[in-house]
């Protein structure tokens, strides 16, 4: 495990009387107990961090043994936690979404089957409890395919209607009720075009609307560096970029595609994040003009340029041709697996956290069983012998294999700087590393990542 920059983990366990001095009875508030929810069998709890508009793994949390977990936060921000349910370890469910302040903290309490997750009673954790109550009714309803349009559109606007009502009657600080206004405008935002892009093929994609609605797709709520800082941020920037285009086609018009994205948001902070999003995924792929590409980077601001350049770098840089061992007795190059996409997973058996993400990582390989792609598994346990007895004992899938050396000595590690496990990693289909650090299989977006790279 590592220590990221925004959140500082302790793990103690039910035994440490101390751990009850972080969070005494009247400091805490209890988001959510598993007992309220009818028998579900869970596998485990997930924590993210908001960040540039969109969440971000910071701890994922398996229910197993009774543990103790306090997440203090480092910087003030929005939290997700959610549970996965066992039955299927790629969904996620009941979504509890907090804010925190620096030294707030969250209290994850493991038993078993058991989960029970308390925050610090702020006065905005207790309005968020009730605002994540009001966002996951109208989920159920705005993204349940079986709901009809109507049903749909009257969801959305009692949340809307509601949520900003409870948001004026809680008396909160001014800055935090301009930031979760916004937050609502942009769940609202999103749920509208979820809509529009589900429920329309070739006909006027928002015809059937109340007037309002229209009103308030048009008013472009969504340009604005607010959004950078609040829930699902980035999906409601690509979203409205995409609601623009499929206007235009609606018309009968041809879009300059590249032109609109030039222009499309006002705000230059908005407009350099949304641009520096899209070079980094088109970059990647290698779909791109140079002059458009250059018409597009003297858009970004210094920070945006500079992160882009790294990522360039990183990207068109030939992964180290490491040797490995297979559980066959095979010894294979990494350069032998070009001409496919390899996302590696380093691991070890005595790794506890590692073991936990081999149910999603066989989850994401199922998924996309049949596609250009190799999971490669790699041990850097000490012992071979070891590694093998407990690959065969627990009939791992994929590529599985061990390299010599171990984890402090082997020169792969020592190259990318590999302190602490698991570490993934992906190489593209021309041996090129383009991901020195990749989100792990519990996360929901691993998918989609892997898509657009295969």
């Amino acid at each position: 495990m590592k220590m990221t920059n925004h959140i500082r983990i302790i793990i103690l366990f039910l035994f440490s009387f101390s751990l009850f001095s972080c969070l005494n009875t009247t400091d805490k508030m209890l988001l959510v107990d598993t007992n309220d929810l009818s028998k579900t069998k869970l596998t485990g709890v997930k924590v993210e961090i908001l960040h540039d508009g969109q969440y971000k793994s910071v701890q994922e949390i398996r229910i197993e043994n009774k543990q103790d977990y306090i997440l203090e936060a480092e910087k003030s921000t929005y939290y997700n936690v959610y549970f996965k349910p066992k039955e299927n370890l790629s969904k996620e469910s009941h979504y509890n979404q907090v804010f925190l302040n620096k030294g707030e903290k969250i209290r994850i309490v493991t038993n078993e089957q058991t989960c029970k997750i308390e925050a610090t009673a702020s006065g905005i954790n207790k309005y968020m409890l009730k605002w994540s109550n009001q966002y996951n009714e109208m989920l159920k309803v705005a993204y349940n395919k079986f709901a009809n349009f109507d049903k749909k559109e009257a969801a959305i606007l009692k949340y809307s209607k509601e949520a900003k009502s409870l948001l004026l009657d809680s008396k909160l600080d001014r800055a935090f009720v301009d930031l979760q206004s916004k937050a609502i405008d942009v769940s609202k935002h999103n749920a509208v075009l979820n809509i529009c892009f589900s429920s329309r093929s070739n006909e006027d994609v928002n015809k059937d609307f109340k007037e309002e609605t229209k009103a308030f797709i048009e008013k472009q709520v969504i340009d604005d560096s607010k959004v950078l800082n609040i829930p699902n941020g980035l999906e409601a920037f690509n979203s409205n970029f995409k609601y623009e285009i499929v206007k235009c086609y609606v018309k009968g018009e041809t879009p300059d595609v590249n032109a609109m994205r030039l222009t499309h948001f006002t705000n230059s902070e908005v407009n350099s994040f949304f641009l520096f999003k899209y070079l980094m995924q088109t970059k990647r792929k290698g779909e791109y003009e140079s002059r458009i590409i250059s018409q597009l980077e003297n858009k970004l601001n210094p920070r945006h340029k500079n992160e882009l350049a790294k990522y360039v770098e990183r990207y068109s840089t030939p992964i180290y041709d490491f040797e490995f061992e297979t559980i066959n007795g095979e010894k294979k190059k990494i350069s032998d697996l070009k001409g496919k996409t390899v996302y590696i997973d380093f691991w070890a058996t005595w790794c506890m956290p590692c073991k936990q993400e081999v149910p999603y990582l066989e989850v994401v390989e199922k998924a996309l069983h049949g596609k250009k792609i190799v999971f490669l598994s790699i041990s850097v346990d000490d012992s071979k012998e070891k590694w093998r007895k407990f690959a065969k004992k627990n009939k791992m899938h994929g590529m599985v294999a061990w390299i010599p050396g171990g984890f402090s000595s082997n020169k792969l590690a020592s190259k990318y700087k590999i302190h602490s496990i698991p570490r993934f990693m992906i190489v593209d289909k021309d041996g090129h590393l383009i991901d020195a650090d990749a989100i792990r299989p519990s996360d929901p977006n691993l998918r989609s990542v892997l898509m657009e790279i295969i």
